[in-house]
This record gives C-alpha cells, structure tokens and sequence, in this order.
C-alpha cells in the first residue's frame, strides 16, 4: 500500500481533507527539482509507515499550484499539518526531527480522538498566550501543559500566595469543547470550579468570584482521578472558544495550596468547510474554473 498519497488536483486534494475525519493530515508540498525535498522523502515515508493514525500526502507545487498557492507555500520543503480541513500548524524546511516531533505531537492527539471525533485539545493551545494568576515559580501552569506523553507525569501545577487560580488558555483557533479532564493528588485537588469562555485576557479574582461563568462544578475527589470519566460541558454553549479561563476558587481539605497534575480540554476545532483559502485563489486567477 502507499503510505503517502500523491495529490494530482484541487478536488483530490479537498476531498482527502473531507474523508479524513478526525485524523492529522501531514501535506508534504514539494518539487522535483528540489534537493532537500528528495533528501527529506525517505523520512517522509518512515514517518508515515510507523504512524496509522496520521494521514500523509504529497503535492507538487510544479503540478498542483491551486493547492499550494491557496496556502502560500514559497519555500520548499514545507510541511503543513491538517485537523478537520484546517491547516493547524506548518514546518518549512528539511529537518526530519522537527517533522518527527510535529507528527509526534499530533498522533497522539489521534489515538485518543473518541467515536464522536473529539480529541486531546492540547495540540491546539497557544501557549505564547495562555497563563495562570497565582501559579508558583517552581510549579507553573507550563508544566503540565504539553501534549500527552511529551510532559513529566510527575509535574503539577501549584497555587503560590493562597489557594485560588485563574488559568487563562488560549487556542490557536476555535474550538468546541465537549469536556474537560482534570486529575489532581486528592488533599490538594480543586473543588469549587468556573469556566469563562472567550475573555480577552484573563480575568481577576474578585471578579472571578462574583461572575457567574458560564458553567460551574463542585467536585469531588472521585472527579480528579486519573482514571475518572472528564467532566462533561454544557457542549451547547461551547461550540466557538477562543479562550477559556479556568477559576478554581477553593481545594478539598481547604488548605493553603491547590495542585493539579493535568488539565486537558477535549473536543474538536471548529471546522469550516468553505475552504475560503480556495475560494480566494480560484476567484483571483479565473482560469480554468469553470
């Protein structure tokens, strides 16, 4: 079977998108005369022979240009990562580890997506912007935020000055977030928690105690468990997140310090199914569109 797919046109091309799912797609948009290209094929098809759950294809800019124009591809090799017809992140260059770690990252992603199609989100976090209020120094929110396996499972992340936190995170697009899985060591473990949706920065304490939110949970030590079922979100009103703040007003044994091991939203991005970045090129150039 060929592990790579060879893209001959704009159709194949969105049609693969489509038929897809829930699976990464990794576009590898090339040319022939392109050295580091040929150099970087062999990994290509290594990466696609040890990863089933990744879909890998080819496009060659000389053959399919709609394709690469639409995506402004000007250097070569670039690689561009696919969820859901969306481009989600891109890596231009021969360097097979980064191409490794970025297929890496994103099949695990996949092998947790659920017969619904809802994923480990983590892959799709901005952490550039995404911070935590009254995180320690020793113990950030950053720690236990990398894509699952990446991370230290013995990092947490511990409350500094009392025992409340806003976790601000912010996703590099929209997403719908169907639930959310929070395990923390029992003692210190939140219990009073608030979800905010969409705030353009993270919001303070006081406020974050007055607002209502958008959904409110009181746990119980059953909830944090490693092997507990995620909390389930009122999906309805989380269908296009930008950001989500995350206040743990209070902990179970109401000490000084709140600790969480993993925080991980899961759902899926907002697909959109226009394929606007087509429309644009197709509309722009005009021939040969009938």
């Amino acid at each position: 079977a060929v592990m790579v797919r060879e893209i001959s046109s704009e159709d194949e091309f969105r049609a693969l998108l489509e038929s897809a799912g829930a699976k990464p797609v990794l576009v590898d948009f090339y040319a022939n005369w392109c050295g580091p290209c040929k150099a970087m094929a062999p990994k290509v098809n290594d990466l696609a022979s040890r990863n089933p759950d990744v879909v890998f294809a080819k496009v060659n800019v000389d053959k399919v240009e709609a394709v690469s124009s639409a995506y402004g591809v000007t250097s070569l090799p670039t690689f561009a990562l696919f969820l859901r017809g969306q481009r989600i992140e891109s890596l231009v260059g021969a360097d097979p580890d980064k191409l490794e770690a970025l297929v890496k990252k994103y099949a695990k992603s996949a092998e947790s997506v659920d017969k619904f199609g809802h994923m480990d989100m983590l892959s799709l976090i901005s952490m550039a912007e995404t911070e935590c209020l009254n995180e320690s120094d020793a113990h950030p929110l950053k720690s236990i935020m990398s894509a699952p396996g990446a991370g230290d499972s013995s990092a947490y992340l511990e409350s500094d000055a009392d025992e409340q936190l806003v976790i601000f995170i912010t996703f590099s697009q929209s997403v719908k977030i169907h639930s959310l899985r929070l395990v923390a060591p029992y003692e210190n473990a939140p219990k009073t928690v608030k979800l905010f949706i969409n705030q353009p920065s993270p919001i303070d304490f006081s406020a974050a105690e007055s607002a209502e939110g958008v959904q409110a949970f009181q746990l119980t030590s059953a909830d944090v468990q490693p092997d507990a079922e995620p909390l389930q979100l009122k999906f309805v009103k989380f269908q296009n997140v930008r950001t989500l703040t995350v206040f743990v007003q209070d902990n179970q044994a109401d000490s000084e310090v709140t600790r969480l091991s993993r925080l991980i939203p899961i759902g899926c991005p907002v697909a959109t199914t226009n394929m606007t970045d087509f429309k644009r090129v197709a509309g722009k150039a005009g021939e040969g569109h009938e």
